[in-house]
């Protein structure tokens, strides 16, 4: 059994994954309403520099990878969604710049979406690796191999329904997230089956931790997780995605979507840890501020 440290440490770790991937619902762009006059020099500004970013900002070149992978209601892309959007609805703005706008709107909304559809797709599945580590942890009965089927099954089409609802935003990125889903899938069904059946005791062995001095006599516990992650490392993929990967990945895995070019920090200068008043990065949000326009 465990001890009451490590029950703590779970139900704190699980804690940490519900509240970091609750989905919060976006603001509907049909209530975006300024709450301010603001000058034709200011709404030009504006306008301009948007202008200027958009294309180069809102993706990668390759055209379909978003600059980085927040996916959250506070992401810059979503921000810059909002704030484009806003401004066409700014009195003194002209037919033109509200052109311009809406185009931008449709680009950096394509980005957002694309950015949720990758978010989605690690978050389900590190709700299901937390699942084996929190449910099965040290079993090897039989009885959650069924269990363990059902809640993949159940990630796999939540996934599914949500990048394909979105798909018509980025079909070539969504195409790829539907494979890697399936994939995920099949490699859990596959090891879920290993595991619980074809493994025998001595085999699990090798899949030890030793976890707060270990099992009994100074061995270490067989985890189902360990073996999962040897599953994954072999696709080339991690276990649990979500807190795995990052915006500035050097993409050693084949969906972590890693900016490997350093596109954003080395092309854009998009560094968010430089603070100065000419920052690109400061520069850029300044300019999303659409909750104070």
């Amino acid at each position: 059994m465990l001890n009451k440290t490590i029950k703590k440490l779970i139900a704190l770790t699980l804690a940490t994954v519900t509240v970091a991937t609750t989905m919060v619902a976006p603001i509907s762009a049909s209530t975006l309403t300024p709450k301010k006059s603001h000058s034709e020099a200011q709404i030009t500004e504006h306008v301009d520099y948007f202008n200027d970013i958009t294309d180069r900002y809102a993706f990668r070149p390759d055209g379909y990878v978003p600059l980085y992978i927040d996916g959250t209601h506070y992401s810059q892309l979503y921000n810059s969604w909002q704030m484009t959007t806003l401004l066409q609805k700014t009195p003194g703005i002209t037919s033109e710049q509200k052109a311009d706008m809406k185009k931008a709107a449709s680009t950096w909304k394509k980005a957002y979406l694309s950015e949720r559809m990758v978010y989605v797709y690690w978050v389900k599945w590190s709700r299901m690796y937390r699942y084996i580590e929190d449910k099965v942890c040290l079993s090897t009965s039989k009885s959650w191999a069924p269990r363990c089927k059902a809640y993949a099954k159940k990630m796999y089409n939540e996934a599914n329904t949500y990048i394909s609802g979105k798909s018509k935003y980025n079909p070539k990125l969504a195409n790829e997230l539907r494979k890697f889903n399936k994939q995920r899938f099949d490699t859990y069904n596959k090891a879920i089956d290993t595991w619980f059946y074809k493994m025998t005791k001595k085999q699990r062995a090798k899949y030890g931790s030793n976890i707060v001095g270990g099992g009994a006599n100074g061995h270490s516990y067989a985890l189902m997780t360990s073996y999962v992650d040897s599953c994954f490392t072999k696709k080339k993929m991690s276990s649990d995605p979500y807190y795995c990967y990052g915006e500035l990945s050097c993409s050693i895995r084949i969906d972590d979507y890693g900016d490997k070019n350093h596109y954003r920090i080395g092309t854009l200068k998009l560094n968010s840890s430089n603070r100065s008043d000419n920052s690109p990065n400061v520069i850029w949000n300044e300019h999303i501020q659409w909750k104070k326009w």
